[in-house]
């Protein structure tokens, strides 16, 4: 039988015809085909992603949002962007942030695969290809080849893959957060697409997709919000069409945005970003300066943008305080940028109006970033890559047609065109695009990297450092490591407090690194600097009061604790249980404050009736410091009637017992610790040397036997 079917089945696959070259031409050339290898473009530049842990702003809207983790869409709908991540509504950022829906999938994903960066990475890669399909589709509709059977060489797919491989949109690809920017495009262009098939089909069905499309395209970012203007635009430009018409195809648009806006203003009232945070300069650039540097530095930063989409070579993610500082209009390099953008707008508005695409694509690239020009309203950053998402399509679109005006000139044929653009665009940028995605592997990558490339400012300087300091925790990591790592991150810590010397949370992390490096005095003085700065950055009080006792300078220490007392007092901050059992340990470990010690203990329970430690500790002073055994075995057995786990207080009750000669009550009270700890080599010391006391050898030197066992350093 066996034979029987592998004869049949050579004989069916010999029976099946070759497939012949013009089959191969003729799916090549089929409808679906170019769709395929968009989609297969886009896994090519960003599939290495997909293994990527989470970075930067992932935090703020998924592993640490409580909203997203919590599946909370009621929430998710009805606050700003951040509010589950700080845990309120905060002003700490520039602006208010209304993005529902892109937060929304990711609770959808974390309810399906919580904590799982590669499906979230995955999906990301998904929405980019399918904006690629959506692009080639809108391109189509507005640039149509002459010849589709040769679509990869006409407007549309060139225009498209220009677009994919720039590596300008790797932040927003790369980095899970971007997924705001990614589905407002592509709700965007579906809008697009369906206004188009209005204007072509004339079946108001394709009005309420275009309403719908936009509408969901701001719920996930505000970006399309220029495209109200655009939209228009693109209509006089690629159709002949009424003006009335036009203006109908073009009203569902300006109803979503009312219908956004509407529903914005009732959640965010009116903070629409441009009035500063008022406070910190590392979320508002713009906090000190004139309005003449604010609008040259905007101006500067409109050159570097023109200057990456020309030659994308250097990238980062972070452009904050003062990796671009203020200028003036006495600088050559603001005078360049200004006069390269008003040519250039100026020149897309003559070109427009003779109808020509290069015209289109400038007045596309300018009105879509004006938005995030920072000119008008203010984005709380100087600049960033992310806000050319969108507009780059508009660049991507006047330079085909410039090169291909230049090849006209040139008599130079389409397929010249085609391959010189392969060689000197498509495949370094491509290049450029999957070398760029390595940064975004993890925080510690991305901080490192984009360190080098942005040394002046004060945020990512920090953030090197911090990662720096939390790889040294890692598991694996040796001591000559750790050692580098921390010397490292003081490099990046001390340029932060260099360009911003007020900069709190880079003086606590430095004396985190200081303090690891038992380099205690360092760390002192940075745990100082930060109260200074920040008063009510508590981390640092708490780790000043380690530190200090580290040094064994107790005095110090009070000191530590009587200012955080006076300030969270002073800022109505409620102090805890936890705070005074510190305070109360601090004054048992400086000796001779017994009572005060015990005041403090006192306080503690108060605050926290069940805290057993508190108990145990009150008692181990009363026993140690006070010689009053009788306080002390009143004290152990409440904390041990609360947690009787806490085999060190088992211990302490033991001892003082035999202090008092109550020698079966300390044994009763180190055998019943064993119960709870059976290796505890101290218990069993404790227990011989009671024995011993109360003259029984043979079971005190059993337990001396077992202590030396457990522990052979108990024999020295």
């Amino acid at each position: 039988m066996s034979t029987k079917k592998t004869t049949d089945s050579k004989s069916q696959s010999a029976s099946l015809p070759p497939v012949s070259l013009a089959d191969r031409q003729s799916f090549i050339a089929s409808g679906y085909f170019p769709f395929a290898i968009i989609f297969l473009i886009a896994f090519v530049l960003y599939g290495n992603t997909v293994m990527f842990d989470y970075a930067l702003d992932d935090s703020i809207v998924i592993t640490s949002n409580s909203y997203t983790k919590e599946g909370n869409f009621g929430k998710i709908f009805s606050t700003d962007a951040f509010e589950g991540f700080f845990g309120g509504k905060r002003d700490l950022v520039e602006g208010g942030r209304y993005r529902p829906l892109s937060i929304a999938t990711f609770a959808v994903e974390w309810s399906i695969s919580p904590n799982n960066p590669s499906f979230s990475h995955f999906n990301n890669v998904v929405l980019y290809a399918i904006c690629g399909m959506l692009l080639f589709v809108f391109l189509r509709m507005v640039f149509p080849e002459k010849d589709a059977s040769k679509w990869w060489m006409g407007v549309p797919f060139l225009l498209t893959l220009l677009y994919l491989v720039h590596p300008i949109h790797t932040e927003v690809v790369a980095n899970i957060k971007g997924r705001d920017e990614l589905m407002a495009l592509l709700f965007l262009l579906a809008g697009m697409i369906a206004a188009l098939k209005y204007m072509d089909a004339n079946r108001p069905l394709w009005l309420l997709a275009a309403f719908v499309s936009f509408f969901l395209g701001l719920m996930s970012k505000e970006t399309p919000l220029p495209f109200v203007v655009i939209l228009p635009i693109t209509i006089l430009f690629f159709r002949k069409a009424k003006a009335s018409k036009v203006a109908l195809a073009s009203l569902p648009f300006l109803l979503a945005t009312g219908a956004y806006l509407a529903i914005r203003f009732r959640v965010l009232g009116t903070d629409v970003g441009g009035k500063g945070s008022g406070t910190e300069i590392l979320n508002d650039p713009f906090l000190f300066a004139t309005s003449a540097q604010r609008t040259a530095t905007v101006l500067e930063t409109w050159g570097m943008y023109l200057v990456k989409l020309i030659a994308p070579i250097q990238f980062s993610h972070d452009y904050y305080f003062n990796q671009i500082p203020l200028t003036t209009f006495k600088d050559p390099i603001v005078l360049a940028a200004m006069a390269a953008n008003i040519g250039l707008l100026g020149l897309g508005i003559w070109l427009a109006v003779k109808r020509n695409p290069i015209g289109f694509g400038i007045l596309f690239y300018f009105i879509s970033f004006s938005i995030t020009s920072n000119l008008v309203v203010s984005i709380g950053t100087t600049m960033g890559e992310r806000f050319v998402f969108v507009p780059s399509l508009g660049f991507v679109i006047a330079l085909l047609f410039a090169l291909k005006a230049l090849a006209k000139s040139m008599k130079w044929s389409d397929k010249t065109l085609f391959y010189g653009l392969m060689i000197v665009i498509v495949v370094p940028f491509s290049l450029r695009t999957i070398v760029r995605n390595q940064a975004w592997k993890d925080n510690f990558t991305l901080f490192t990297t984009d360190a080098k490339t942005s040394p002046n400012s004060a945020k990512v300087r920090t953030a090197a450092g911090g990662v720096m300091i939390e790889r040294t925790d890692e598991k694996g990591v040796s001591a000559s490591e750790q050692n580098k790592l921390l010397r490292d991150a003081i490099v990046h810590l001390n340029a932060a407090v260099k360009i911003y010397p007020k900069h709190g949370n880079a003086w606590l992390l430095l004396g985190n690194a200081y303090h690891k490096l038992e380099d205690y005095n360092n760390s002192i003085i940075s745990y100082q600097n930060t109260m200074n700065f920040r008063p009510l950055l508590w981390d640092a009080y708490k780790n000043a009061q380690i530190t200090a006792r580290k040094m064994k300078r107790f005095d110090l220490a009070s000191g530590f604790y009587k200012v955080e007392l006076e300030r969270k007092t002073a800022n109505k901050v409620a102090i805890g249980a936890d705070f005074w059992f510190d305070r109360a340990n601090n004054y048992e470990e400086w000796g001779q404050h017994a009572d005060s010690a015990i005041w403090a203990y006192g306080v503690a329970l108060q605050n926290d009736p069940k805290m057993a430690k508190a108990y145990g500790q009150m008692g181990r002073v009363y026993g140690m410091q006070l010689q009053d055994f009788d306080h002390a075995i009143e004290f152990g057995e409440k904390a041990l009637a609360i947690d009787p786990k806490l085999d060190w207080v088992y211990e302490n009750v033991g001892i003082a017992n035999a202090m008092k000669s109550n020698f079966p009550g300390a044994i009763a009270a180190f055998q019943r610790g064993l119960q709870v700890s059976p290796n505890s080599a101290k218990l069993y010391l404790n227990l011989a040397l009671t024995y011993q006391n109360m003259g029984d050898q043979a079971n005190a030197g059993a337990a001396f036997a077992k202590a030396f066992e457990l522990d052979p350093s108990l024999k020295r």
